[in-house]
């Protein structure tokens, strides 16, 4: 509902982690948050609907990718879905591997460090439905890292299984290789191996990704 979007911006601002949560400070906070969004993005001539909704884009994954590295630091569970996991990545090369310009191809199309992207198969492709993977795909569990077990075999008591997808974007195994020897965990593959479908963390009381 359109009364709600003002509280939508505020809630997926990268101010989340430093409120303060009394009544009174959220509330101004909130404030802030909203009048900065309309005068930087919204109080332009003509309306720049375009860059307005690729500044809430903005917020939104910026906001996300500050609270999943809250979690990661302060051992807070995390469970990422789709964009959720992807972001997770990005959040991960970020701060662990030094990739300061870490991102997505959706987000930052042509950027030099998108771990986050089209397929090669996918790029030349006209018809965005048809980059999409839709419906269901089989995902084969790492069972084991490091001599424990990996959370997503715990959740799941099995190496095969087969999940709901729908989705365009894919981890980049082109930087496999360094996020792995920085710690990151690929617990779950295509049978084939060509797509990265669950991350997680092994020193940590819950984190996990899944595409």
């Amino acid at each position: 509902p359109a009364e709600n979007m003002e509280t939508a911006f505020w809630l997926e601002s990268d101010r989340m982690l430093s409120l303060a949560f009394t009544d009174k400070s959220l509330e101004v906070q909130r404030n802030v948050v909203i009048e900065e969004f309309k005068q930087r993005y919204l109080n332009q001539p003509y309306g720049d609907v375009f860059g307005s909704w690729k500044a809430m884009q903005e917020l939104y994954s910026e906001g996300k990718i500050k609270a999943i590295e809250y979690a990661r630091n302060e051992s807070v569970p995390f469970f990422g879905i789709c964009l959720g996991m992807q972001l997770a990545v990005i959040e991960y090369a970020r701060h662990v591997c030094g990739m300061e310009h870490a991102n997505s191809a959706e987000f930052k199309p042509g950027n030099d460090q998108n771990v986050i992207d089209l397929m090669d198969s996918q790029k030349d492709v006209k018809d965005l439905g048809a980059t999409m993977r839709l419906g269901a795909y089989t995902c084969q569990i790492v069972t084991k890292q490091n001599g424990k077990a990996t959370h997503a075999y715990q959740a799941y008591a099995k190496d095969k299984i087969s999940e709901r997808h729908r989705h365009r974007y894919e981890f980049n195994p082109a930087y496999e290789d360094r996020l792995a020897e920085n710690g990151l965990i690929f617990a779950g593959k295509s049978p084939d191996g060509k797509f990265i479908e669950m991350v997680e963390l092994e020193d940590h009381p819950w984190f996990l990704g899944c595409q």
